[in-house]
């Protein structure tokens, strides 16, 4: 062989070197290349994620604004609920003080209707053993209705010169 052949062969071997190690880089760029294309769908798959994820809380904090003012509002409500609730506790009491005027209005109170009740109850056991003690000690000091018959003075307990005193004067008078 000659040094041309030798050289073409080892140019030939040279080139094919070059084109199998170019086509190991372009399998080596095709690899990286699909690595990036699915590297790439996988970041569009969690942008659009992100995305949804982003929408979702910017729902919740809208939500959850809404329901803030939702509780400020019933927070007012149950104010005035309880300002009403206590006027019509104590209109309660006032109507059973009205119906009920023998039992002194001191002793009915409480902040509940059920303790208004209770004390009402309370108060009026109290007023009948008041009652009942007052008509026993009525019962026992007796005083006959009406005034004592007229009868005349007794005499008995004169002397006989008393009672012809008396009857002089009587006659006289």
């Amino acid at each position: 062989m000659t040094d041309e052949e030798i050289t073409a062969i080892g140019r030939e071997s040279a080139d094919l070197a070059a084109q199998t190690e170019l086509e190991g880089a372009k399998k080596g760029v095709e690899s990286l290349n699909a690595q990036l294309a699915d590297r790439d769908a996988k970041m569009g798959e969690l942008q659009a994620e992100m995305a949804e994820k982003g929408a979702l809380i910017q729902s919740q904090e809208q939500e959850l604004t809404t329901l803030r003012e939702a509780g400020a509002a019933a927070e007012g409500r149950s104010a005035e609920l309880a300002s009403s609730l206590t006027e019509a506790i104590q209109k309660y009491r006032a109507s059973l003080l009205a119906a009920n005027p023998e039992v002194p209005g001191e002793m009915i109170g409480g902040e509940t209707i059920a303790d208004i009740d209770a004390s009402l109850q309370t108060a009026k056991g109290l007023v009948e053993k008041v009652k009942d003690s007052l008509e026993a000690a009525a019962a026992e000091t007796l005083v006959p209705a009406g005034a004592p018959q007229r009868t005349g003075p007794d005499l008995s307990s004169l002397s006989p010169a008393e009672k012809i005193k008396y009857a002089i004067r009587k006659d006289t008078a």
